[in-house]
């Protein structure tokens, strides 16, 4: 339509300019926790891969320059696969939260507390019980899938890496109004130190 236009010879006297187009989308910039980022944590997939485990390796440099083979390998909980991204969708929406939780408190500290409904609200879902079940399964899968890092994780405080075993969350609690209920009210995450 913008070459059509462009291609009409204007009126005499008159210029042709082009019509106005709407801003871009506003960015939202989220603060994400590195090392979760950098060993590919999240699987690119569609759809829930059932594997026993997956091995990321990858190039880090030391201080002096050097650069040295690091590897992480990520081993899921049987029934629940490999943390997608789908995962990682959530996962920074509760980066997001946590920014949220900083800025009202100054800190954060564990146990967080936030609602599955402020989750719903900050990935644009709509507030059904399917959406609901799929944040407690994230839960269950960021919970349950461990993780053998060797040079992986970096402590900048201390300049070191690290051969680590963790969880990405120790511990996720989803309170609700009934015992059997899938929609979970409160959420009381405790993130690993590591991570």
């Amino acid at each position: 339509m913008l070459l059509e236009r462009m291609r009409r010879k204007p009126p005499e006297g008159q210029l042709l300019l082009p019509t106005p187009t709407p801003p871009p989308a506003r960015r939202t910039i989220v603060r994400v926790e590195k090392n979760v980022n950098t060993f590919g944590f999240f699987t690119p997939s569609s759809k829930r891969l059932r594997s026993s485990s997956k091995t990321v390796a990858l190039q880090v440099r030391t201080e002096d320059g050097k650069r040295v083979q690091a590897k992480a390998t990520i081993y899921p909980a049987a029934e629940l696969g490999l943390p997608t991204t789908a995962d990682q969708d959530k996962y920074f929406a509760f980066q997001k939260i946590l920014e949220q939780i900083r800025k009202i408190r100054g800190s954060i500290s564990n146990p967080i507390q936030f609602s599955s409904a402020s989750m719903i609200e900050v990935l644009g879902m709509t507030d059904g019980g399917k959406n609901y079940r799929e944040i407690w399964e994230w839960l269950r899968r960021m919970t349950l899938t461990g993780v053998e890092s060797e040079g992986v994780i970096y402590f900048a405080g201390r300049k070191r890496y690290a051969r680590d075993l963790f969880h990405v969350f120790q511990r996720s609690v989803a309170i609700s109004t009934a015992p059997s209920r899938s929609r979970p009210g409160r959420i009381r995450l405790s993130p690993a130190s590591a991570v």
